[in-house]
């Protein structure tokens, strides 16, 4: 059963995986970075309603297989996903 589902951008998932990916030391993949900023934004709206309570996800994924992909800046480039953003406020959250 599903109780909701959270849409977020490839460059949201993207920046998450790779701000992610720089604290941990090794690589996660896109799932991951998909996950965690959803986290994020749910822990956001509990913070600005008061309520507190505890949020877990998964690394789902490792990102060994994505270094020609989502960890080459020149095919985000070509492919017009503007990630750096959304890295530094991860990075930001993560402390």
């Amino acid at each position: 059963m599903i109780d909701r589902m959270i849409a977020v951008e490839d460059a949201d998932s993207i920046g998450a995986m790779r701000a992610l990916s720089d604290r941990l030391g090794r690589r996660v993949g896109g799932s991951t970075g998909t996950n965690l900023w959803a986290c994020a934004q749910l822990i956001a709206e509990m913070a600005a309603a008061g309520e507190t309570g505890s949020i877990v996800t998964l690394l789902c994924d490792g990102g060994d297989r994505y270094g020609c992909t989502y960890y080459d800046d020149a095919w985000l480039d070509e492919r017009q996903v503007a990630w750096t953003d959304a890295a530094a406020r991860m990075t930001a959250f993560l402390g």
